[in-house]
């Protein structure tokens, strides 16, 4: 069911973006006790002494800069990109504490050179990947899961100075005042080999253009993780995506924390049906200010995303024939104290299909999944189930350009784009893919795997077009409140009240803070 016509608000985003990091103030102590509990309760150490520690494996973080001669990179395979619009070589980011510049020859920064910052919430990300340990001035520091892993760090914008995850990214524009999508980072990082790209951030302005990345992620089988906020406002009723929102985007892998007992963040502990895996977060090494030496025990939703990135770096080495797909089936199916060899979602939608269990994982040869991504499967299954969500990724190509609608209140109204219908496209591909598969196989044929939905990617892209990365720049705008509207009809509405959405969305950026 749709809701019924009503007038379309335009707001502009310029220079701040109203989204969080996902990541609560961390805690101080002297206790280092379990600090890296993520690593030693968990068959991560196991695995390093059997020679799974990521090796040959390339995954991507998007966020804001890392911090490239942090000690916990010494020796580690961390590489720094920055996407500028227009081909351009430098960008600027407007922050409350003065302008930050910078490069594509230098799209880091250098410890206490910009605003006094030696840690930012991208550099915890990756250290949590691949850090080796070591802090500054012989401090711990933050231990990564798979160390033999490549990391492609990929710029979103700049955090200023202060607690960490507690303010909002600031773009970096070109000398146009122009900024690429963020989600161009999602094709640029796939296109240079990753095969898992982790994004602990929330971004609610995922518009029409911005679908095709989300959607080239899928046709290739590269995960993306993604975290719900840490607080406790409820999410959707169920399983169904939100198509502009980053974390909750069809497919994406929407993680929640836990502690070394299993118990969900008291933070986030709140019903939320599109969260699909728990992962450990909570009380592990992270830092709290951007000039903190010392780690502390914080952990939120940012932090389990980036560990299950590490996690499935590990998977991949040691299955790697198994497509992402794949590797996707298998850890939705082979949770905690699940034996069934199922997917079974929470009925009460807390826990979606429960805490990443890596030592099945390493057990569990994922190849004999189907190459479908089951949480897309997911949510094209039970938004038809649903009267409120029904038609969600249908076809769409009757909608006017730069039209949108809004589901029924489930139990809040779900924005639905025009392009969403591109999602469930690539699902019937998918299908159709892996059916071609089966048929082969059943006929007796080799190298069946050749029609899987992974293999046949490129073909897909060629039929498509692809698009150029380093030309396309992000739109100023938001999504309009509206059901299938013309876009001229939005933007003469927007024109009219332009002045009472900036003041909206300024509340939203003071509100929505960023979370560690």
């Amino acid at each position: 069911m749709w809701r019924k016509a009503r007038a379309a608000v335009l707001m502009v985003v310029s220079a701040v973006v109203a989204l969080g990091l996902c990541v609560p103030p961390a805690v101080a102590d002297d206790n280092t006790d379990d600090l890296y509990w993520y690593v030693d309760s968990t068959g991560v150490r196991d695995a390093w002494k059997d020679g799974v520690t990521g090796e040959g494996v390339t995954v991507a973080i998007i966020d804001d800069p890392i911090v490239s001669d942090y000690p916990g990179f010494e020796g580690q395979d961390v590489e720094p990109h920055l996407l500028v619009a227009d081909g351009e070589t430098s960008c600027t980011a407007q922050t409350p504490l003065g302008d930050v510049t910078l490069s594509t020859d230098l799209p880091a920064l250098l410890a206490g050179k910009t605003q006094g910052a030696i840690v930012t919430h991208g550099t915890s990300m990756a250290a949590l990947i691949v850090g080796n340990g070591q802090g500054y001035d012989g401090n711990l520091g933050v231990l990564g899961v798979a160390p033999k892993a490549k990391v492609l760090a990929y710029v979103n914008g700049v955090t200023p100075l202060g607690p960490i995850g507690e303010v909002s990214i600031h773009v970096c524009d070109n000398s146009q005042g122009e900024h690429v999508a963020w989600n161009r980072n999602i094709r640029a990082a796939i296109d240079a080999g990753a095969r898992v790209v982790s994004m602990s951030y929330i971004n609610g302005f995922v518009n029409d253009e911005d679908v095709s990345d989300y959607v080239y992620a899928l046709q290739h089988g590269v995960i993306m993780i993604s975290a719900r906020g840490n607080q406790d406002l409820p999410g959707a009723d169920d399983l169904v995506g939100e198509p502009t929102k980053n974390n909750y985007f069809p497919g994406v892998v929407t993680v929640n924390a836990v502690d070394r007992d299993g118990n969900l963040s008291v933070l986030s502990d709140t019903k939320d049906g599109n969260v699909s895996i728990l992962s450990p977060a909570v009380g592990a090494a992270t830092y709290e200010q951007t000039t903190d030496s010392k780690v502390a025990k914080g952990g939120g939703t940012s932090d389990a995303a980036a560990v299950l990135n590490g996690y499935l770096a590990l998977v991949m080495q040691k299955w790697p024939d198994a497509t992402g797909n794949q590797v996707l089936q298998s850890l939705v199916r082979n949770t905690k104290g699940n034996d069934t060899g199922e997917a079974v979602l929470d009925a009460e939608h807390k826990r979606g299909f429960g805490q990443v269990d890596l030592n099945k994982l390493l057990a569990v040869d994922p190849s004999q999944y189907p190459d479908v991504n089951p949480l897309l499967e997911q949510v094209m299954q039970r938004s038809e189930a649903h009267v409120e969500t029904q038609g969600m990724y249908a076809d769409h190509s009757a909608w006017p350009e730069g039209a949108g609608s809004n589901t029924d209140a489930f139990p809040y109204e779900i924005r639905v784009l025009k392009n969403a219908d591109m999602v469930g496209k690539e699902y019937e591909r998918q299908k159709a893919a892996w059916a071609k598969v089966e048929s082969c196989r059943a006929e007796g044929g080799v190298d069946c795997m050749q029609y899987s939905a992974t293999a046949t990617a490129s073909k897909t892209d060629a039929d498509a077009g692809s698009s150029d990365t380093s030309a396309s720049v992000s739109s100023s705008s938001s999504q309009s409140r509206a059901v299938p509207v013309a876009a001229w009809v939005a933007l003469v509405v927007g024109a009219l009240l332009l002045l009472a959405a900036c003041i909206t969305l300024i509340v939203l950026v003071i509100h929505r803070r960023k979370a560690q």
